[in-house]
């Protein structure tokens, strides 16, 4: 049985034989310039990371969406073990493809009451040095701010490390596209923007629709 979602799938010199050992329907974010281009693969300029790629795939494709669809990295399986993958992907409500059971708890992450990974909200990765740039907010609460009315500026973010979920097309056009055309272009001018480590952190309370957008 394969998954009922359709995969995303962001490559940069990855190994992808993997995909078809779920699925047949997908399609392929290049940025290695490796692969040819056709009806599965679409070449990228490198920016933004994954995260760019998320956003440019709901633009483009918004008013004809998959019911459900997996946003996953080349190699899923560093932020999720198989085993743990095997069992997520054949979901088809909102799910985040994380696997930190290993992984110890500190003074700046801990998991939530079901295993999901949290970070301490210190906007910390916005001081990162070179390569990396940054444009835009001086910290995640500022952008919540600036993206939705009235949010709460949690003590801890709930997120995915490497932004990988399982999203059912309804959480997604919960937001118009204008929306994402914003977060798009927020991490859309460099190779290495800082906003990527930070709008990864808030792809969870955006796709769990926590709150609305601001307009």
């Amino acid at each position: 049985m394969k998954p009922e979602a359709f995969f995303v799938v962001s490559n940069w010199n990855n190994d992808l034989s993997w995909i078809t050992d779920y699925t047949q329907d997908y399609l392929i974010y290049d940025k290695s310039g490796k692969l040819p281009e056709h009806d599965k693969v679409i070449r990228l300029k490198n920016v933004g990371f994954n995260i760019y790629d998320i956003f440019d795939f709901i633009i483009n494709n918004y008013d004809s969406l998959p019911k459900v669809i997996a946003f996953l990295q080349g190699y899923p399986f560093d932020h999720c073990c198989r085993e743990t993958f095997n069992k997520l992907i054949y979901n088809t409500e909102f799910t985040t493809l994380e696997d930190y059971s290993h992984v110890a708890e500190s003074h700046a992450h801990k998991k939530d009451i079901n295993g999901g990974y949290m970070e301490i909200n210190t906007s910390w990765y916005l001081q990162l040095p070179a390569p990396y740039v940054h444009k835009m907010f001086g910290s995640y609460n500022q952008f919540l701010d600036y993206m939705f009315i009235n949010p709460e500026f949690p003590q801890w973010i709930r997120f995915a490390p490497g932004a990988q979920y399982v999203i059912p097309k309804a959480n997604i056009l919960k937001y118009s596209k204008q929306f994402y055309a914003k977060l798009r272009n927020f991490v859309g001018y460099d190779s290495h923007p800082m906003e990527a480590h930070l709008i990864e952190r808030a792809m969870y309370t955006i796709f769990s629709n926590k709150y609305e957008e601001r307009e």
